[in-house]
């Protein structure tokens, strides 16, 4: 069965240009708790998105437009679907400050997804001066 997608959701899709982001982000701080080492944090984590994909299942499909769109977008199961190309880790440059924190987030959500994956991507941010890491979505 064909899952269209609803109009306000087809409007972000129609509506971007190659000047014109229509991304939707989150940044969300994280309590460290008990994962000390950064590997094994974002180890777990990448896990724990990985067991919760079957719940979500948008998060493994992609959207396809139709020729000239002449009706809404559709939405498809991404067959090489990679769930590391979704959640990724990254440090920002020493020292780590807030600038440098919000000029990259900044950047990240101005950056178009790629429509030949499923619209989303989740990022481990660490390296901030206050060594507390970051999700932005």
């Amino acid at each position: 069965m064909t899952k269209f997608l609803d109009p306000l959701d087809s409007a972000f899709i129609l509506l971007e240009t190659p000047g014109t982001s229509m991304n939707i982000g989150a940044v969300i701080e994280l309590e460290v708790g008990g994962a000390e080492d950064p590997e094994k944090r974002f180890a777990e984590l990448r896990d724990h998105v990985a067991s919760r994909l079957h719940e979500i299942p948008v998060l493994s499909q992609r959207v396809v437009r139709a020729p000239f769109d002449m009706t809404w977008p559709i939405l498809v199961r991404d067959e090489k679907f990679d769930l590391d190309r979704h959640v990724v880790r990254v440090a920002l440059p020493s020292p780590g400050s807030t600038a440098q924190f919000d000029a990259f987030v900044s950047e990240f959500l101005s950056r178009p997804l790629s429509p030949q994956r499923p619209l989303w991507q989740l990022l481990v941010v660490e390296g901030r001066n206050d060594d507390r890491p970051v999700l932005v979505m």
